[in-house]
């Protein structure tokens, strides 16, 4: 059941990373240095499996925008991915990025 469960997580991880996310093409012209990361925002929410991180954040979430149940409740938040592609939301600028107060994973919203 785990070999299934990872299989299917890295599928879908490969899948995301190949098809929705959003990327910045560098050259001479841009500072990848001041690029602001998802993974550096304080609204980033990693994905959580057995209580550790996905490695390499692929599947994080953004606090800031979701749907909710209206049946349970639940909201669930749009991946980092998707909201990074489009400008009403954050946009590949990052306009909605607040940096996180500490180095790692940072201080992170979760979600009540």
């Amino acid at each position: 059941m785990k070999f299934l469960f990872f299989s299917l997580s890295l599928t879908l991880t490969l899948f995301l990373d190949n098809v929705l996310a959003a990327i910045i093409q560098l050259d001479k012209t841009n500072n990848y240095k001041s690029i602001k990361l998802c993974k550096d925002c304080r609204h980033f929410l990693p994905t959580l499996y057995g209580d550790r991180y996905d490695i390499g954040n692929h599947l994080g979430r953004c606090n800031l925008f979701g749907k909710m149940n209206v049946i349970n409740g639940e909201i669930e938040h749009e991946y980092a991915s998707i909201v990074r592609k489009f400008d009403d939301m954050c946009g590949i600028n990052g306009t909605r990025f607040e940096q996180t107060n500490t180095p790692e994973m940072g201080i992170h919203v979760y979600p009540l």
